[in-house]
């Protein structure tokens, strides 16, 4: 598992709260309280004197716009209200108008805050002209006013997918200011920047130190990268236990790609014990905030009935959501379902195009099953030539299935020319990269049946066979 897999999608704090990303408005209602009970103030808050994002602002516009023009009716000068209001018409388009107005009539700015508000302006092209620029210049003038929320908006401009080494290198020494300052959200982009090695050579120690630190200050994403660095055990020991509580506090509080997570670990039985009732619930909690591998798996869940009735109709629907979202690993299932005729009518044409879309996303399963479908003349010519190249080419991205294909082939000379030693090969290929019991078991055929099998691979191939240890026998057995 690498840290890209585990680390999703990366987001930061005024892009969380103001651009409309990620955060569950049902489950940060229960965690930071009831809107009912909120003020102006309360609903458009930034972050806290720590810096810790107050996930309430993205709640519910509508009811922010509605309480703050009812608070200003009986202190029509108050600025923080004012603000407020200008924060809430965001989510407003017919009054988007109306926000620079409000920030023009709010006076001199010697906190931060108008900058701040006036950037997201620009940055959004909501109430003024799109202008990155301009909204680069006023996060940094926040920034100079101690206005903390803004060094982390500054860091994120600076070091976006799409932006240049040294730029993610100035990305960096903006986080580290925040963090100077006590900005949780700023130690948790720093450690994520050491996590990735982006901006700075990974340092998983580094990266382990900033998430604690940001964690103690009641940072919720924090937690979701601790757990997973007590899961794999980057920058620290591994830990059951801490990986559960950190991964449980941050999901408990609404975070998608934790709930994702704890829904994984229930469904495979990784570090806990196997729980399929657990593992719908956490996936059926991150799906509801469109989070894809949620959706993917719970296509899986319908699919094999697991914990739930068994559902092709659902389960088409799950996986055809997740790849919707470009969770690519869904084409797989989408081709074998219309290729087994599963939920719908038995399609080979439209199985092979979900293979193949697949196979263009670079999901090895799907490359796989491309050979397969060339193989066996699914939908297609047979073809024994095509059906190799699709399962080397699925070899080369460690999927032992098609290793196991590919050792079939040379074992009986189908569409290649026979060849033994490489027979074998695949097949321990396959016993090394997903410990294959059918490999296994075919390699310890080859040996029952062949008396001179000694003389029919390569010394080094046999000391592999002869060594006691040899995983290979322990599957077999």
């Amino acid at each position: 598992m690498t840290k890209h897999h585990l680390i999703g999608t990366a987001l930061t704090s005024a892009f969380i709260i103001w651009h409309g990303f990620g955060f569950n408005p049902a489950a940060a209602q229960s965690f930071w309280g009831k809107t009912d009970t909120q003020s102006c103030l309360d609903l458009t808050a930034v972050s806290d004197e720590s810096g810790n994002i107050l996930y309430t602002s993205q709640l519910d516009f509508e009811t922010a716009e509605t309480r703050c023009e009812a608070e200003l009716k009986t202190s029509p000068n108050d600025r923080k209200l004012t603000l407020g209001l200008a924060r809430a018409l965001f989510g407003n388009e017919d009054r988007h108008d109306e926000i620079v107005p409000l920030l023009d009539g709010l006076g001199e700015d010697t906190i931060g805050d108008i900058d701040y508000v006036r950037a997201i302006v620009h940055l959004r092209g909501q109430g003024a002209a799109l202008d990155n620029d301009l909204a680069l210049n006023l996060f940094k003038s926040a920034s100079k006013k101690g206005y903390l929320p803004a060094f982390v908006d500054i860091g994120d401009m600076l070091s976006g997918d799409d932006v240049s080494d040294a730029n993610k290198g100035e990305a960096l020494i903006w986080f580290e200011k925040g963090a100077q300052m006590g900005s949780s959200e700023s130690m948790l982009e720093l450690g994520v920047m050491h996590y990735l090695g982006e901006g700075t050579p990974e340092n998983n120690d580094e990266a382990f130190k900033w998430f604690s630190k940001a964690a103690q200050l009641g940072n919720i994403r924090a937690h979701r990268y601790l757990g997973e660095c007590y899961e794999a055990g980057y920058g620290t020991p591994k830990n059951k236990k801490k990986m559960l509580e950190h991964y449980e506090f941050a999901a408990n509080a609404g975070n998608r790609i934790s709930q994702a997570n704890l829904g994984s670990l229930y469904y495979w039985g990784t570090s806990v014990p196997e729980d399929n009732r657990k593992a719908y619930e956490w996936f059926t909690k991150a799906a509801d905030q469109d989070d894809a591998r949620a959706k993917f798996y719970l296509g899986n869940m319908y699919r094999g009935g697991f914990h739930v009735d068994q559902d092709d109709v659902l389960a088409l629907r799950y996986f055809r959501q997740a790849v919707s979202d470009d969770y690519f690993s869904a084409y797989t299932p989408l081709g074998e379902m219309a290729e087994n005729g599963e939920g719908m009518k038995k399609d080979y044409e439209l199985a092979m195009e979900y293979y193949m879309r697949g196979d263009a996303e670079g999901v090895v399963t799907s490359t796989a099953s491309v050979g397969s479908m060339y193989a066996n003349g699914y939908g297609v010519a047979q073809d024994w030539s095509k059906a190799l190249q699709y399962y080397e080419k699925a070899a080369e991205g460690e999927n032992s299935w098609a290793m196991e294909q590919l050792g079939d082939l040379y074992m009986i000379g189908r569409g290649v020319d026979k060849d033994v030693q490489k027979g074998i090969t695949y097949y321990l290929g396959a016993v090394d990269s997903e410990e294959r019991e059918t490999s296994a078991e075919k390699i310890s055929e080859f040996i029952s049946e062949n008396k001179n099998w000694e003389t029919l691979v390569d010394a080094d191939t046999a000391d592999i066979l002869l060594d006691p240890r040899a995983t290979w026998r322990k599957l077999s057995r």
